[in-house]
């Protein structure tokens, strides 16, 4: 059984007598999150061989730390929101999502009884893969969805308990919810929390200003976003100066790897925005640059970080997010979040 490298250079050929796992993720923040587990087990049990499907995206998570991918991964124009409306459904359609789906279907079909187990982190969608078209033992973290929120449907239930090995949800209401329905669920941590990776506090909040972390999102919408976002700052400003007298607001923004200051800067020119470059000192603390705004004879600026997510976190009083995973981090450090 052939399984490819990540960078698709090459192939490994996988016949040894280890326990062969294969992660299976759909997302940006799911992919931290199996890249997390994947450390783990690899701490633990360094004899499991782990491969990876990143049913979206390019799987930037399992190749940062060398994880073998089953097929390469592919970015689609909708980022994975196909769902979301019928415009990103035929924009996906236009890019190659069905072609996609059968390179993935057919990969799956490859490695059928070639893998110990399957551990799909994600939604439900991946245990339907993982279950018509492979075969083993599926371990199931079900990242999208809580009792706290919005419950599991009674689809989704069925289909976990016709797979599902064994369920790990990301909270105990929901792990006693499920496991009430006759699910073998059981709540043992929240990964989406142990992906968090602290360096250094040199970002920390200062007395007199307020940190505000904005998190657009780490699909290509959160060019988008940060359209909406910047007019926030300045409602935001506004607001603040009202309330809190002499503190200063200063705005960090955790951009995810892959997406460009350069287009934001683009996008928000119209809007008087202009780019600053980051000083040396400022490069080596993850700063790729500044967005400012003259705004009543003073200067707005958004700092724009890359590679320091938890560090943002850390450091900030609030939080403004459109993002998914990004924005329950930020709840789960304590964080106010709009």
């Amino acid at each position: 059984m052939l399984f490819r490298s990540p960078q698709g250079d090459g192939e490994v050929l996988v016949r040894e007598k280890m326990k062969r796992v294969l992660i299976i993720s759909n997302g940006h923040g799911e992919d931290l999150i199996a890249a997390t587990l994947i450390e783990s087990i690899r701490e633990e049990a360094p004899d499991y061989r782990i491969m990876a499907l990143p049913i979206v995206g390019l799987g930037e998570a399992y190749q940062k730390i060398d994880v073998p991918l089953v097929m390469p991964g592919k970015t689609l124009p909708s980022g994975g929101f196909l769902r979301n409306n019928l415009r990103n459904f035929f924009m996906d359609l236009q890019g190659g999502l069905f072609g996609l789906t059968w390179r993935q279907i057919r990969a799956l079909r490859e490695i059928r009884g070639a893998v110990d187990l399957l551990v799909c982190v994600g939604d439900v969608y991946l245990v339907l893969l993982a279950g018509w078209f492979t075969v083993g033992p599926i371990f199931f973290l079900p990242t999208a969805k809580s009792d706290h929120i919005a419950a599991h449907w009674p689809i989704e239930i069925r289909m976990m308990r016709s797979f599902c090995k064994q369920v790990f949800p990301r909270d105990a209401k929901t792990a006693e919810s499920l496991s009430e329905k006759g699910l073998p669920a059981k709540f043992v941590g929240n990964l989406m929390m142990d992906a968090l990776k602290f360096q250094a506090p040199d970002l920390k909040s200062i007395e007199d200003e307020w940190t505000v972390a904005i998190l657009p999102g780490s699909r290509r919408e959160a060019y988008l976003n940060m359209e909406d976002l910047a007019k926030v700052t300045l409602s935001f400003r506004r607001l603040v100066s009202k309330k809190s007298g002499e503190k200063d607001l200063r705005f960090l923004v955790a951009l995810s790897g892959g997406l460009s200051i350069t287009e934001i800067s683009t996008r928000l020119a119209p809007d008087g925005w202009k780019e600053t470059p980051p000083s040396s000192n400022e490069a080596k603390t993850g700063i790729i640059g500044h967005l400012d705004k003259p705004v009543n004879g003073q200067r707005l600026r958004i700092t724009v970080i890359q590679g320091r997510f938890a560090d943002i976190l850390a450091a900030s009083d609030i939080v403004l997010g459109l993002a998914g995973t990004a924005s329950e981090q930020a709840v789960g450090l304590g964080k106010p979040v709009i």
